[in-house]
């Protein structure tokens, strides 16, 4: 396989990404980021990033690339992507959750959604043990602001 660079000047927007296209590059910035394991891919950066026209996709760091990105990727970071692999995925033309969706449990768990609310209540910031890990967990209750 080759690797195409993708020309300088040349930035593509998230809509404008064609599956198994190698060349693009676009300029985003990191919303979420979380650091995850499983059996069939080890270890993954994920996250996902937002560009210029508010468009956002999920990207990902594979285990045998992990080392070179470890420590240069946070959230609110802007990044430019390029040399990657597009896949095709169902996305969601919408991005906040009604309070409704989320307390009748009508939400797809593979994805990440925004919420707004009234914060009413927070908790004491707690560690929680998750498998060997250390977690922080800081639990807050939110009020429909309708």
């Amino acid at each position: 396989m080759t690797m195409v660079r993708a020309k300088k000047n040349i930035v593509s927007y998230v809509r404008e990404l064609k599956p198994r296209k190698d060349t693009s590059r676009i300029e985003v910035r990191i919303v979420r980021l979380w650091r995850n394991y499983n059996k069939e891919s080890g270890n993954t950066i994920k996250m996902v990033v937002v560009d210029k026209e508010g468009t956002r996709i999920h990207a990902s760091v594979g285990e045998q690339l992990i080392k070179n990105f470890y420590d240069k990727l946070r959230e609110g970071d802007a990044i430019v992507l390029q040399l990657f692999k597009v896949y095709d995925a169902t996305v969601l033309e919408k991005y906040f959750a009604d309070f409704s969706d989320i307390l009748g449990g009508n939400l797809d768990h593979s994805c990440l959604v925004d919420v707004v609310g009234q914060i009413v209540n927070v908790g004491s910031l707690e560690n929680k043990i998750i498998k060997g890990k250390d977690n922080m967990r800081l639990l807050v209750e939110l009020r429909d602001p309708k």
